[in-house]
């Protein structure tokens, strides 16, 4: 281990594994391990707070790239409920959300030059901040959009586009309104075990509201509370 990684993510790399994608949803961020000889872009940190500090989240952002030599890249959306509402604050509306992303992406760039900020926007503010310790390729930063509202702003601002699985209606969309041959990545959850039984059960009982539609998910406060989960 010579890029100084926690040694509790080096299992990761052993079985072959070219990275780590890791849910991140209202905390700053998280940090996956690169298999030793993989190409930058095998890390895929995925969402830091929508309502959080976007100057702490660039700077965990860029110590993180430092740390894994490049193979780092930052995953933001505009965020769901179930995650983020524990903070107390009132859930906006998914245009304005989109609107704080936009400007939270504005942010975490200029932030990636090293240099001195001062920002003043409708919805965040920064004074005189600066990264100290910045990698010398800013990690790429991944838009997740899961309708084609959210697909169309990460074809404008993002280095790349985060959707649930083979999507191919919106990964076409993002495509054609800018996002070219960028990167894309799908993103589904699953549990295996010998007997199919096992593991069913134990998908709705984690996660029972990963096949409800974007937009009632994104306002979800709580798994399993939703008319619209799947009956298996």
């Amino acid at each position: 281990m010579d890029r100084g990684l926690p040694l509790v993510l080096v299992p990761i790399a052993e079985p072959g594994c070219c990275g780590t994608f890791v849910l991140d949803g209202g905390v700053p961020v998280g940090v996956g391990g690169p298999a030793e000889g993989e190409d930058a872009g095998s890390n895929r940190p995925f969402r830091g707070s929508l309502r959080g500090s976007q100057v702490a989240l660039r700077q965990a952002a860029a110590t993180a790239g430092l740390l894994t030599g490049g193979k780092f890249n930052l995953g933001v959306g505009t965020g769901e409920a179930l995650n983020e509402h524990v903070m107390g604050a009132k859930w906006p509306a998914a245009e304005e959300r989109q609107e704080m992303l936009e400007e939270a992406v504005t942010i975490i760039a200029e932030l990636f030059t090293g240099e001195q900020l001062t920002y003043h926007g409708p919805h965040y503010q920064v004074e005189t901040a600066r990264l100290y310790s910045v990698p010398r390729v800013p990690p790429p930063i991944y838009v997740s959009g899961f309708g084609e509202k959210s697909a169309r702003l990460a074809a404008r601002i993002a280095d790349g586009y985060i959707c649930m699985g083979p999507q191919a209606d919106l990964i076409k969309l993002y495509r054609d309104e800018g996002g070219g041959d960028q990167p894309v990545q799908g993103g589904i959850k699953g549990c295996w075990a010998p007997d199919a039984g096992p593991p069913r059960k134990a998908m709705h009982r984690l996660w029972p509201n990963d096949s409800i539609p974007a937009s009632p998910r994104s306002c979800s406060r709580c798994r399993g509370t939703s008319s619209s989960l799947p009956s298996w």
